[in-house]
């Protein structure tokens, strides 16, 4: 192996001697996969075409990073490329390479690309396609298999997934395979991770751990796949993040108990049987779970219309003291807004909040800034990266006798109380999502 590879390396290594003494670039690239040369030089893909020893093992080309190419060669399938911090010379196979003909449009895709530049996905199931457009409906062009890896290069919109009649969760992503194709996959059936907070996962396959694998299920809690990104962010939901949430096994009792909050079953069994696929039925029931690497289930109530999934995980962390962190939260918010009550806007409306968690409105206007009335304020809204630095955050007003609850954004400034209202559309969950308009301003009244 090593006498084929010698002559075309020499050859590369020829034309970027000759090419160093004057100015010229074939042009400039954008590293979309981390590449280790090292690495590819062990496995004969790559190699120190300057010098003819592999780069340093501690000096990968990370993804996202721009980088001068010397040469292309369609001979051999690679850039040659200057490794960023050395003068080393390093072939790196084409596909994982965005070539652009000057350095500022390099410059400019790997701005847009920074946020997704180390982000991988490793594939939770065989068969899941890269499609030619982000829609399940559209050609395949390519399939993966369970745990391979791929390439997230662009969040795009797509079309809506649907399970059990309610769209699925996950994103639609432009996606790079390990043979250089792109396609349009979703992110539901992967497990997607950055590189630089961890190494690659490993996934355990259903289909080949074992009969003794469903132990694994019992002995440990299950947390709602919400719980980690939540803690994760910092934004957390006290009506979804609670300890009653989760799937609780008993295997004394012999049965499954699935708390959400849209959701409360008790599933009873005699028998966990075993699927083809690697899945495990109980009984004859229509309820089936299936394994997702070590740390990762998903139970699938199966309809006539449609099968409705839901995915736990095992959530490492003290949910107590999540809970308790994101209540003093709240009460430091609600005090800051306390120290600006009561207050008034410029058509009269007054706004008085106690830290008892009640508020009071008066309105004598025809066209007020706030509803008259009174009842419990909530300080459960967050505001998105978008928002962040613009509102301080956001809370809901529940009137009493009234089912319709208001939502709004507040900024504190000295002794003004800013408020801009949020409609269903502006959020997530409880998340704000979009600027909102609109903003009304009230005053503290001066003791």
């Amino acid at each position: 192996m090593k006498s084929r590879r010698f002559l075309p390396a020499m050859v590369l290594a020829f034309a970027a001697a000759s090419m160093s003494g004057c100015s010229g670039l074939f042009g400039w690239g954008v590293v979309l996969w981390t590449f280790d040369p090292s690495a590819a030089a062990e496995a004969g893909t790559g190699t120190n075409v300057a010098e003819g020893t592999p780069a340093s093992k501690d000096l990968p080309i990370p993804g996202g990073a721009v980088v001068p190419i010397r040469i292309k060669s369609n001979i051999n399938h690679v850039f040659v490329v200057e490794a960023p911090g050395t003068r080393e010379n390093v072939e790196v196979p084409l596909w994982r390479i965005e070539p652009f003909a000057n350095k500022s449009a390099a410059e400019r895709y790997a701005q847009a690309f920074r946020a997704l530049a180390r982000i991988y996905g490793l594939t939770l199931r065989d068969g899941l396609a890269l499609r030619k457009a982000p829609s399940n409906l559209e050609k395949q062009v390519y399939r993966l298999k369970f745990s391979e890896p791929v390439k997230l290069l662009e969040k795009v919109e797509g079309q809506v997934v649907m399970t059990g009649g309610k769209p699925l969760e996950g994103d639609w992503y432009l996606a790079l395979a390990t043979d250089g194709t792109r396609g349009y996959v979703f992110s539901n059936q992967l497990r997607m991770y950055d590189e630089t907070k961890e190494d690659r996962p490993v996934l355990e396959d259903a289909a080949a751990a074992g009969s003794d694998q469903v132990s694994q299920l019992f002995g440990r809690t299950w947390r709602p796949d919400w719980f980690p990104t939540m803690a994760e962010s910092g934004r957390i939901d006290l009506s979804r993040f609670d300890l009653r949430f989760g799937l609780f096994p008993d295997a004394v009792r012999k049965t499954i108990r699935i708390e959400l909050p849209d959701l409360s079953r008790i599933v009873k069994y005699e028998a966990i049987t075993r699927q083809k696929n690697g899945s495990w039925r109980f009984d004859d029931q229509p309820v089936v779970l299936a394994f997702n690497g070590k740390d990762r289930v998903t139970v699938t109530f199966e309809k006539e219309d449609a099968p409705d999934s839901r995915s736990f995980s095992l959530f490492p962390g003290d949910i107590r003291v999540i809970v308790q962190t994101e209540e003093l939260r709240r009460m430091t918010a609600l005090a800051g807004i306390v120290r600006v009550s009561p207050c008034g806007s410029d058509d009269g409306t007054t706004f008085t909040v106690t830290r008892a968690k009640r508020f009071t409105a008066a309105a004598p206007s025809e066209d007020p800034a706030l509803t008259a009335g009174e009842g419990s304020i909530e300080l459960d809204i967050f505001v998105s990266d978008a928002l962040d630095g613009s509102w301080n955050g956001g809370f809901s007003l529940k009137y009493d006798g009234r089912d319709a609850i208001a939502h709004w954004l507040y900024r504190i400034e000295g002794t003004k109380l800013t408020l801009s209202p949020l409609a269903e559309g502006d959020l997530s969950g409880a998340i704000a999502m979009a600027a909102p308009g609109s903003p009304v301003e009230f005053r503290a009244f001066q003791n």
